[in-house]
């Protein structure tokens, strides 16, 4: 299990972990997983501190073993959606943008990555 505070808001990493799987992160579509792979691409679909944050915040769900981790760490603000979004949840990226995913499992070990998004609009 990874501790809480062993992940930092920005996606840096301490080095205790403890055995455990982590969470597999797949990506909905090829675009997404594009812009996690190359940083020119996610700059070019959504400006460098939604693209910074876009990689952080994936790093980060690969790093946790489970949901409860996301909801541990607050500047994540980690929560569910409701209305048309219902089963899906949100991590703040930058000012409205938002990064959408939702779980495979009802162990919450397995995410899609499914949008980058203002959900707001």
């Amino acid at each position: 299990m990874i501790l809480a505070d062993s992940i930092n808001p920005w996606g840096e990493f301490r080095d205790h972990w403890e055995c455990q799987s982590h969470v597999q992160v797949r990506f909905r579509r090829n675009q997404l997983q594009e812009a996690y792979r190359n940083h020119a691409e996610a700059v070019r679909r959504w400006g460098e501190k939604t693209a910074r944050r876009y990689v952080q915040r994936v790093d980060i769900l690969q790093a946790a073993t489970s949901a409860d981790d996301l909801f541990k760490i607050s500047p994540l603000k980690f929560h569910p959606l409701t209305a048309g979004r219902k089963g899906q949840y949100a991590l703040v990226l930058h000012g409205k943008e938002r990064l959408v995913v939702s779980f495979a499992n009802p162990a919450m070990t397995s995410v899609w990555i499914e949008d980058v998004s203002n959900h707001y609009e």
